[in-house]
C-alpha cells in the first residue's frame, strides 16, 4: 500500500479500496486495513462496532464489517479479540469487536518447492553410449544377464 495523501492509505491490488488511516496512527505508516483496525481497536480499549469503524476509516459499512470478521475468524494467530452480539430489538442485533492483543503477523511461508530432480546418464552422450551398448549386448528374449 502507499500513502496518497496525508492519511490516506491506497490498496496495493486493484480490488482493495483506499482507506483513512486515523491521525493516533499516523506512525504505523501504511499498514494492511486489516492490521490498522486491530491496532485501533487496541488504543479503543472498548468494544466497536461496524458503524464505529466505518466512520472512524472512511469506508463503507460492508467494508468495515467485513475487516471485523477477517479479524475475528482469519486472523486469530496475530490478533486476539473477542466478540459479542447485543439484541437491539425487533428482531435486530448488532456486533461489537473488542481487539484485547496485537502481535505482528508471521511471515508468509515460502511456496513449496520441490526436490531437485535426479538427471538420468541416458541424457548425457556417455550415458546414451552406456545405454546403447546394454541394450546390444544383452541376451535375446529378454531375459536379464
Amino acid at each position: 500500500m502507499n500513502k496518497q495523501n496525508n492519511n490516506q492509505i491506497k490498496g496495493r491490488q486493484s480490488n482493495h479500496g483506499d482507506y483513512y488511516l486515523p491521525a493516533c496512527l499516523a506512525h504505523l505508516g501504511s499498514p494492511p486495513l486489516y492490521m490498522a483496525v486491530a491496532y485501533w481497536g487496541l488504543l479503543k480499549k472498548s468494544p466497536f462496532t461496524r458503524d464505529d469503524l466505518s466512520a472512524a476509516f472512511h469506508i463503507t459499512v460492508r467494508r468495515a464489517a467485513d475487516v471485523m470478521t477477517y479479524i475475528y475468524i482469519e486472523r486469530q494467530n496475530c490478533i486476539t479479540s473477542k466478540k459479542s452480539l447485543v439484541n437491539i430489538g425487533s428482531g435486530h442485533s448488532c456486533l461489537y469487536l473488542q481487539v484485547l492483543a496485537v502481535a505482528e503477523p508471521a511471515p508468509p511461508r515460502q511456496a513449496f518447492r520441490p526436490p531437485e530432480r535426479r538427471t538420468s546418464n541416458a541424457y548425457n552422450k556417455e550415458g546414451q553410449q552406456e545405454l546403447w551398448h546394454w541394450l546390444l549386448t544383452r541376451p535375446a528374449g529378454g531375459d536379464p544377464e
